[in-house]
């Protein structure tokens, strides 16, 4: 006798709900695999250099995408399916599987919220912020892996979900444990980014939209706040393999949207408001000998403070970024289509930007216009030492050094380096600046 084809896994009836999962459970997976190639090309297109938020994106939208693939085989199994249809071993099967993607979502949750907080570490200097931002990243550490222990000690996940809450006792109230931490989480996360923008000289309405664009995880919240109830019902529920579909739904609405979330912070509403402030943005700089010919081009981008240079000739191949001895010189800095300054000068000797390091020693000056208060860093930066730089203060404000490159901003006066001298003036009035030093090579 032919056997009886199975019911299909998408199929939805009073004892089969696993076509709802599936649905919003794809729709989700679409939604931030698209998310993920918008900021993949936001990336390439504006800057090659990945940061550690890239990375930590990348690996929560992979354990995110694995997550809910699991999800798709479990309905194949029978989750969301009456356990009066389920043989004893396909339910022992899909309770370990479901324990294996609860784990997943609890990782992508924490990978999502190390993303914003490193976000928070590459945009803005103040030792506070970042000492608090690592608070939050050690916090949530400690959060996921506790949450993962408590989910799973003292659970026998070999045994049929009909005696999961007698097996794990108090499974609820862990359950309540780890969501009010996750809230908390989220609310501290959010109002870093108020203190992020406090106290700043920018107009309200950029300070606005920072704030609006970390506030968009707030909305986690509330499918977490959602699948705590809904996991309330499958507890208590006479048929639980059935009941745990809207919990799974929620899983995957909570975790989908707590990583697409991340991504909202490459869009250019986000980084034009917050570029002004941490040099965020991209700045070319043109060099022009005394013929009007330009010898020099480089190209800088990126999420701010950890942010690189390239450099590449004017036909715009890699290649060694030089001024000319004698004549005049011009040099341009630009961001995007706007000028920000145009210098031209009798100096006999340029900046020189070398990709690779030769015998020797250089000396170069600049003299032009800052915008707003970039770091000056992102105009000029060296290639990384064999030994690192040790960098003291001079005078008023304070360094930093990132890779062995030298970074300060237009409040800074003088920088000395251990070997090497960097000297920076700054005219508050005019936005003017002159840096002048030796370079060994």
């Amino acid at each position: 006798m032919a056997s009886v084809p199975s019911r299909p896994a998408e199929l939805s009836d009073p004892t089969h709900h696993g076509g709802w999962v599936i649905i919003i459970s794809a729709i989700f997976l679409v939604l931030l695999i698209l998310c993920l190639a918008i900021r993949a090309y936001v990336r390439t297109t504006y800057s090659t250099i990945a940061g550690s938020p890239d990375y930590v994106l990348a690996v929560a939208g992979v354990v995110g995408i694995i997550q809910t693939c699991l999800v798709f085989w479990e309905v194949s199994k029978g989750l969301a399916t009456s356990s009066k249809l389920m043989s004893i071993s396909d339910v022992h099967l899909l309770q370990k599987s479901w324990f294996a993607s609860t784990v997943l979502y609890l990782i992508a949750l924490w990978l999502a919220k190390c993303c914003v907080l490193f976000v928070y570490l590459q945009l803005t200097p103040n030792k506070g912020h970042n000492l608090a931002s690592w608070v939050v990243i050690g916090f949530s550490t400690v959060w996921v892996f506790i949450s993962i222990l408590m989910i799973g000690v003292d659970c026998e996940l070999n045994t049929p979900w009909s005696h999961l809450a007698s097996q794990c006792t108090g499974l609820f109230a862990r359950w309540q444990v780890i969501t009010a931490l996750d809230v908390i989480t989220e609310v501290v996360i959010f109002s870093l980014s108020i203190y992020l923008v406090f106290g700043l000289q920018m107009p309200v309405k950029r300070k606005t939209v920072i704030v609006a664009a970390f506030g968009l995880r707030l909305f986690v919240i509330i499918p977490s706040i959602l699948r705590l109830h809904y996991y309330w019902t499958y507890i208590n529920s006479a048929n639980p393999t059935l009941a745990v579909s809207n919990v799974a739904i929620w899983t995957e609405v909570q975790m989908h949207t707590s990583i697409i979330a991340c991504v909202s912070y490459c869009f250019k509403s986000f980084t034009a408001a917050v570029s002004t402030n941490y040099g965020a943005t991209a700045i070319n700089i043109e060099v022009y000998d005394s013929t009007n010919n330009r010898t020099g081009f480089t190209r800088g981008g990126g999420y701010g403070a950890n942010s690189k240079m390239q450099s590449s000739n004017s036909g715009g191949s890699q290649g060694a970024f030089v001024g000319h001895r004698g004549g005049q010189n011009r040099t341009t800095v630009t961001t995007g289509s706007k000028r920000l300054s145009s210098k031209t000068s009798n100096d006999s000797q340029k900046m020189k930007w070398q990709p690779s390091c030769k015998a020797g020693t250089t000396k170069w000056s600049y003299t032009g216009l800052v915008p707003h208060e970039e770091v000056f860093y992102r105009l000029f930066q060296f290639e990384k030492p064999k030994k690192p730089w040790k960098v003291k203060k001079i005078g008023r404000g304070d360094f930093d050094t990132i890779l062995g490159s030298v970074s300060a901003s237009v409040r800074y006066n003088t920088l000395r380096i251990t070997g090497e001298e960097v000297r920076v003036n700054w005219d508050q009035e005019e936005k003017t600046f002159k840096l002048s030093g030796t370079y060994g090579l």
